[in-house]
């Protein structure tokens, strides 16, 4: 998939929040000449924010969603600049195992072919919308390849599926020198596209988890 594509797809994501609260107090009956005023009854209007406590929690619950639009916007935003600035002839293929993954499954893999031998580094959107570095890690660090293909995971480890259910993104960067791993993951959680250096390829598709029970 190349940049352009990635932003006509990202287009139709777009987000909004709406907030509405208001109303209108009600008029006051007249009182006739000597006749004693009613007590005053106080009601919040129709459609009025709550008070104290369920404010708070209500304040709180839109500035968490204001917050996730605006990581996932900056993701996006990240993903389309390491896209646009990766060089054709160093690109990778990225096949993915499948593209629908049971939640707590570890059928979760994908299959890499470089054009050329160098580095792999392989950043994740999670389904909750947390980005990490998956690939190296400190169960394998060695990122390096040669001109071909490579499985991941190897034999020796696995990665699972942890939900939640939903859509989640890999890219795959090409390096002719392998990235500092610790700046790459603080960029990437910040939602900053990484420095991999002038010249590197990239590729990235979409997955699907979704609940049900992992085999």
């Amino acid at each position: 998939m190349d940049g352009s594509d990635l932003v006509s797809r990202r287009m139709l994501w777009a987000l909004a929040l709406v907030v509405a609260a208001g109303g209108h107090a009600a008029d006051q009956p007249a009182v006739p000449p000597g006749a004693a005023k009613p007590p005053a009854v106080k009601s919040a209007p129709k459609g009025a924010a709550p008070k104290g406590g369920a404010a708070k929690e209500a304040a709180a619950k839109e500035a968490a969603k204001k917050a996730a639009a605006e990581s996932a916007a900056a993701g996006i935003a990240a993903e389309i600049a390491i896209m646009k600035r990766a060089a054709p002839e160093w690109a990778p293929t990225l096949v993915l195992a499948t593209d629908t993954f049971l939640v707590g499954s570890v059928d979760f893999g994908f299959e890499i072919t470089a054009p050329r031998a160098g580095y792999l580094t392989i950043l994740q959107t999670s389904t909750d919308g947390t980005r990490d570095v998956i690939f190296p890690s400190a169960v394998d660090r060695d990122n390096s390849i040669g001109a071909g293909s490579m499985r991941l995971p190897r034999s020796s480890w696995q990665w699972e599926a942890r939900g939640p259910a939903g859509m989640g993104r890999i890219l795959v960067v090409l390096t002719p020198q392998a990235p500092d791993p610790e700046a790459v993951q603080k960029s990437w959680a910040a939602g900053r596209a990484p420095d991999f250096g002038p010249k590197y390829g990239a590729a990235i598709a979409e997955y699907q988890e979704v609940a049900g029970k992992a085999r």
